[in-house]
């Protein structure tokens, strides 16, 4: 789990992330932590990317990355399928190199909502001078922002201190993807929201967008784009009486019952089913670890054998 941070700022003086929120960024990717610092056309903006790797697969990646066109990715999750990458590869180069061909903001969108698995990140595209930034579906990655108005400061981390004022920090919704046209920064932020394409979603949606600032402006992207949702439609009826009495009765369950379902054969092939799905995401998340020295203590190799032990079962 890496830490991720960009400091946009509309003024070409240069910045620095707070100490507290750089020790808590370092504590999430402690192997490997680099600065760089883009500035537009002119100094109309100053854009600050820290980033703090965590190495989980592949060659060690320091990131920001930066491609040859100039783009900058900064990527906290992993990819357990979807994008083809091999076990000795890197995800974010592998995303890296798939961001940089694209060259529409639906192709853009398409690599994102391919991905199987958690994640948040932030990305500087060079052609047009976006900035892009958002989470999974689900959320699983964390990803903060905040806007100070006097001193024209948007800002995304992985973490938040309460040393820079816990009230001020808001958790990015986890509706789709953002873009920021850095172009047109100012004394607001406005920034285009490509939305997932939700099959049955709850009635607190609404509430997600409690936590835009007062002073950042959210507008649907005018191509109308969305992204697949990764997950089918959810069964939102609720069940009548009969079926709660039935329900209710199915939680007593007595030995013999418990025999009788163990002994059918579709139940059996559902638990074997379900064991084998369970065995093979274990499998893709600790297949590509790196290798463990010597060095490390008996309790890491303790975690690591425990999993491999599940596998063999």
């Amino acid at each position: 789990m890496c830490g991720i941070f960009c400091q946009l700022s509309a003024s070409p003086a240069p910045s620095e992330p707070g100490k507290a929120v750089h020790g808590q960024l370092q504590k999430r990717g402690p192997n490997c932590s680099q600065n760089l610092t883009i500035r537009g056309a002119d100094f109309s903006y100053t854009c600050l990317f820290s980033a703090h790797v965590l190495h989980m697969r592949g060659a060690l990646t320091p990131q920001p990355i930066q491609d040859t066109h100039g783009n900058v990715l900064l990527w906290n999750g992993e990819v357990f399928g979807g994008l083809s990458v091999s076990p000795n590869e890197n995800d974010t180069a592998v995303i890296s190199k798939r961001l940089a061909s694209c060259d529409s903001p639906s192709e853009i969108l398409h690599v994102f909502s391919s991905i199987q698995g958690p994640w948040a990140f932030i990305y500087h595209q060079k052609d047009g001078d976006y900035l892009w930034f958002g989470r999974d579906f689900f959320g699983r990655r964390s990803l903060l922002w905040r806007f100070d108005r006097d001193a024209e400061i948007f800002t995304l981390s992985s973490v938040a201190a309460r040393s820079l004022g816990d009230c001020a920090w808001k958790e990015v919704p986890a509706v789709g993807l953002y873009r920021v046209a850095l172009k047109t920064i100012g004394e607001s932020i406005s920034f285009e929201v490509f939305q997932w394409d939700k099959v049955g979603v709850g009635e607190d949606d609404e509430l997600r967008w409690e936590t835009v600032h007062d002073d950042c402006i959210a507008i649907t992207n005018q191509s109308r784009l969305v992204m697949p949702s990764p997950v089918a439609a959810l069964n939102m009826c609720v069940p009548n009486a009969s079926e709660e009495k039935l329900s209710e009765s199915s939680n007593h369950l007595n030995g013999k019952d418990l025999e009788q379902l163990l002994a059918s054969y579709e139940q059996t092939s559902e638990v074997h089913s379900l064991i084998d799905v369970l065995s093979e995401a274990v499998r893709r998340r600790v297949q590509s670890l790196p290798f463990v020295q010597e060095t490390e203590s008996p309790a890491t190799k303790t975690k690591l054998m425990l999993l491999y032990c599940f596998l063999a079962v």
